[in-house]
């Protein structure tokens, strides 16, 4: 079977997607691309994006699944012998196809779901907008946890609040001594080859990538990709991957891009002083955040 992953709406992302392809951002543990992939270890994938990255030879014999890079699945998508649209709360997320010709651009894919007649509800969410993948995040986070198969070892130094159960942490990760991970709210998962110094506190759901050092933070409600460094207090962020907040400061409510490096006391606001919706501009499109942080 042939999976393609393409990307979609990607306007309504700006920034964010500025320098890699839709579905190469974090929700939860994983990125949206290695969510769907987990789902069909033995399809071929292929991947349909902006011109502005290098296309893929595109070589398609058999059925096709073209799932959205907005769309965060929850199983596995069973194929159908005739040619079908995905939807996801009655909003089109993808197709099968069974036969050629096989959309290879983004402008034919939208045609081809346009042709398509026959729907199908599968389970999942929408990533509608930037903020989605913010009040998504923590839910995921827990439903991710739940399905998780690798052991687990007993930080025996930390300070857990709450059940055991609820806590992964990788047989090569560093949990020093001192540490707090308070586990009332939701699960915490402390990936591979991750340290944790001491006076850190965690508080779940939240996952620390892989090779991330933790340093006298306060993590709450968080997802911190691969390669991080962490300080200071993030509460209900995504860290993408491969940044630095290694200082004292406050980060809340927010999506931190890869290589981005923000300095000692770093600051920023996650709630309005009238306690408002917060309104986001971008070009023309005027939109409200359905988030409310505080």
């Amino acid at each position: 079977m042939n999976l393609i992953i393409y990307e979609d709406k990607t306007e309504y992302f700006e920034p964010l997607l500025d320098f890699y392809p839709q579905f190469y951002l974090r929700l939860g543990m994983m990125s949206i691309k290695e969510n769907t992939e987990s789902f069909f270890e033995k399809a071929k994938v292929l991947h349909i994006t902006r011109p502005r990255f290098k296309a893929e030879k595109f070589d398609i014999t058999g059925p096709a699944l073209y799932i959205s890079a907005r769309a965060f699945i929850l199983k596995r998508i069973e194929i159908s012998k005739s040619d079908a649209k995905l939807s996801i709360g009655s909003q089109p997320i993808g197709f099968i196809k069974q036969k050629p010709p096989y959309p290879k651009n983004l402008k034919d894919i939208q045609k081809t779901i346009k042709n398509i007649k026959a729907e199908r509800e599968i389970s999942g969410y929408i990533v509608r907008e930037p903020w989605d993948l913010i009040r998504l995040n923590q839910e995921i986070l827990a439903r991710q946890f739940m399905s998780t198969k690798t052991k687990s070892v007993n930080p025996k130094n930390a300070n857990i609040i709450g059940s055991k159960s609820n806590l992964h942490v990788d047989h090569r990760a560093i949990v020093h001594k001192y540490v707090s991970i308070d586990l009332s709210d939701g699960p915490v998962f402390i990936d591979r080859d991750a340290v944790i110094r001491p006076f850190s506190t965690i508080i779940g759901p939240a996952y620390i990538g892989p090779n991330t050092v933790v340093e006298r933070a306060a993590i709450i409600g968080s997802s911190i990709g691969p390669c991080c460094r962490i300080g200071g207090e993030v509460e209900a962020c995504i860290f993408q991957g491969y940044a630095n907040k290694h200082h004292e400061g406050f980060i809340g409510h927010s999506f931190i891009g890869e290589w981005v490096n923000l300095g000692a006391l770093t600051t920023n606001s996650d709630l309005k002083n009238n306690y408002g919706t917060v309104r986001i501009s971008r070009g023309k499109r005027k939109t409200k955040a359905n988030i409310r942080p505080g």
